[in-house]
């Protein structure tokens, strides 16, 4: 019997038998050890590649799911119709080594045209197609985001005017969290179900406006966030509603509110 070891640690034991009494040799057993040595590296990869499986599985289900939500956000903000010009994402973490894989879900939640069962070389193709620039950006541990990814999009409003929206999120507890928009940060809201979205230049009383016209419309807030941006001049306010909000009823609340932006989206 060999015992079968990785890295000084013991796995498990070749035993090779016989029925004849002394049978093998010097030779024998030295050609058994290099065998217990090969057998316990491959059972050692394959258990390597059995974790890296689960791993990218889990991944999978989570931050695929956020990769495209942050996406279909920005998308969202910047208005359904807008083509995108610049395209530059950030993955934290973990995430860095499969930053290919989650380009293909923030491509897929861009545009209906492109299928999230393709792969990176059919997604870069594509962004070169539509004349989209995109970067990658290298990012900073030091930050402390986890594994988080950060989408930026900058839209084209006219030929001299262009608007840039940023979100960032990560998955928490298997939930998927909107962390940051734009300025706006600490947000951690969950992305689902409707959102009807607000900026406006801040001032007291435009919570209560705003949730009185949605009551007058028997639309329900489930949950809202309401920061102010870094020169708190300004605020956000981020609320999943109980039904879709058309179009209709998000202009007439951002003219009585006087937001300087508005939008509704359902994730």
């Amino acid at each position: 019997a060999i015992p079968m070891l990785f890295n000084d640690e013991l796995i498990g034991v070749l035993s090779v038998e016989s029925e004849k009494v002394n049978i093998f040799n010097n030779s024998d057993e030295l050609l058994i050890g290099i065998l217990a040595n090969q057998t316990a590296n491959a059972l050692q990869n394959a258990k390597l590649y059995q974790l890296e499986q689960k791993r990218k599985l889990e991944l999978n289900k989570a931050y695929s799911e956020l990769a495209f939500a942050l996406a279909h956000l920005c998308k969202g903000i910047a208005g359904g119709n807008q083509n995108v010009e610049v395209l530059e994402t950030s993955f934290y973490g973990d995430l860095a080594n499969y930053k290919d894989w989650l380009l293909v879900q923030i491509l897929a939640a861009l545009s209906e045209e492109f299928d999230r069962t393709q792969g990176y070389g059919a997604a870069i193709d594509y962004l070169k197609e539509k004349g989209v620039e995109y970067f990658n950006r290298e990012t900073d541990s030091s930050k402390g985001y986890g594994n988080s990814i950060t989408v930026d999009v900058t839209t084209a409003v006219d030929a001299a005017n262009f608007k840039r929206i940023s979100v960032r999120g990560t998955v928490t507890e298997g939930n998927m969290m909107i962390s940051r928009i734009n300025d706006f940060d600490k947000l951690y809201f969950e992305p689902t179900g409707t959102s009807v979205l607000f900026i406006y230049k801040d001032r007291p009383g435009v919570i209560g406006q705003i949730g009185q016209s949605l009551a007058s419309e028997k639309v329900n807030i489930d949950d809202m966030r309401n920061p102010h941006d870094l020169s708190e001049e300004y605020s956000l306010a981020l609320m999943r509603v109980s039904k879709p909000v058309s179009d209709e009823i998000v202009t007439r609340i951002s003219c009585d509110i006087d937001a300087l932006h508005s939008s509704s989206i359902t994730f």
